[in-house]
């Protein structure tokens, strides 16, 4: 697919809750544009397995396993 947004291309993006739902698609779509992306989530072990679906793409996505409600955690 040629990217929509070429714009995107090489560039990183940023999404909390990556892991599924609406950041899993968004996750998804970036990838196939061509962008890094890197996904928080509190579920890491489903953040791992987007990223891995992710790699048809051949794009790098970064996966971090926080809860972004726990101020400690940061």
């Amino acid at each position: 697919m040629n990217p929509i947004y070429q714009d995107l291309k090489e560039k990183h993006i940023l999404i909390t809750g990556g892991s599924n739902g609406i950041g899993e698609a968004l996750t998804k779509t970036f990838a196939e544009q061509a962008a890094e992306v890197t996904i928080l989530d509190k579920d890491y072990e489903r953040g791992l397995k987007v990223a891995e679906e992710c790699q048809q793409y051949h794009c790098k996505v970064n996966v971090y396993g926080i809860d972004l409600t726990d101020s400690e955690a940061f």
